[in-house]
C-alpha cells in the first residue's frame, strides 16, 4: 500500500512538472518581442444584439507598443516605458499639428496591454492556468484588472504568427481579438513612430 501511495505521489509529481514546464513553453510561443501584426476585435455586450467590431495594426519594440485602430474610427496609443500617451491632430493656423499627449492610468491597464498584444505574462500579475497544448487561462490577481476582468484566454491560432485573444469582463461581456504578426521586425520609418517628441 505505501509502495502504491509513494508511486502515485510521484506521478503527480511529474505530471505537475510537465505541465510547468509545458506552461512555460506556452508562455514563450505567445512573446512577440518586435514585429508589426494586424488584428480584429469584436466586441459583444449583453445589451446588444449585434457585435462591435474594430481592426488595425500594432507595432511591437523593445517592449513598447503602438496600438492604431483603423476602423471604424481612427485612434493611437502608444506604450512606451509603462506609460501610455494618446496620438491627437489639432487643427492650427499652419495646419494639422500631430502631439501625444500622456493619459493618466493604473499601471494594471498597461499590464494587460502588454499580455494582449505582446504575449508578456507577468506571472505577479495573473493566475496562469495551462487549458489545453494551444492555449492559456489568465485570472487576474491585480485588485483594480479583477474588477474589470474575470478572464483572459489567449490561444495560439491555427496559422503561423497568428494568436487569439478572448477576454471575459465581470458582466460577461466578451472582447474576441485575433492577431496575425506580419513582420517579425521593423523599418527604420516603423521604429521612428515610437518617438513621441
Amino acid at each position: 500500500m505505501t509502495k502504491l501511495l509513494s508511486r502515485l505521489l510521484a506521478c503527480c509529481l511529474a505530471l505537475l512538472v510537465f505541465t510547468q514546464v509545458n506552461a512555460k513553453e506556452l508562455i514563450d510561443d505567445f512573446k512577440i518581442e518586435e514585429g508589426v501584426a494586424s488584428f480584429t476585435q469584436e466586441k459583444k455586450f449583453s445589451f446588444l444584439s449585434t457585435p462591435i467590431k474594430s481592426s488595425g495594426l500594432f507595432k511591437v519594440h523593445k517592449h513598447n507598443i503602438l496600438w492604431q485602430v483603423n476602423s471604424p474610427v481612427f485612434s493611437k496609443l502608444l506604450i512606451i516605458d509603462n506609460e501610455i500617451w494618446q496620438y491627437n491632430e489639432v487643427k492650427t493656423i499652419d495646419g494639422i499639428a500631430n502631439h501625444y499627449r500622456k493619459m493618466v492610468t493604473h499601471a494594471s491597464i498597461e499590464t494587460l496591454i502588454q499580455t494582449v498584444f505582446t504575449g508578456t505574462i507577468n506571472e505577479e500579475q495573473w493566475d496562469t492556468t495551462v487549458k489545453n497544448e494551444q492555449c492559456l487561462l489568465l485570472q487576474p490577481k491585480d485588485t483594480l484588472l479583477a474588477q474589470a476582468i474575470s478572464l483572459l484566454e489567449l490561444c495560439l491560432g491555427e496559422e503561423e504568427g497568428e494568436r487569439e485573444v478572448l477576454i471575459t469582463d465581470t458582466q460577461k461581456n466578451t472582447t474576441k481579438i485575433v492577431l496575425t504578426q506580419t513582420k517579425n521586425s521593423l523599418s527604420d520609418e516603423d521604429i521612428n513612430e515610437f518617438n513621441i517628441h
